[in-house]
């Protein structure tokens, strides 16, 4: 399995940050290799992706998310 990690640090309050995170859907805006991500449901997401073999779909799903800081997701 492979796995991709990456820290930034943002100067905004915590709620906006959290907001942000939460639409996923606009992650192809900004982060480099994401070419779309399509909300199935309340849980769950499916990613495409660019990576070194070509393209690559994936699903993710929402294990728990409340309100700031909470948020897991996992397969």
């Amino acid at each position: 399995m492979s796995t991709a990690t990456d820290t930034i640090t943002v100067d905004v309050p915590l709620s906006t940050a959290y907001n942000q995170w939460t639409q996923m859907e606009s992650y192809p805006k900004f982060m480099a290799g994401v070419q779309s991500v399509e909300q199935l449901d309340d849980t769950h997401l499916r990613w495409r992706m660019n990576a070194s073999r070509g393209e690559r779909d994936f699903h993710v799903g929402i294990t728990h998310q409340g309100p700031p800081p909470m948020i897991a997701r996992g397969r």
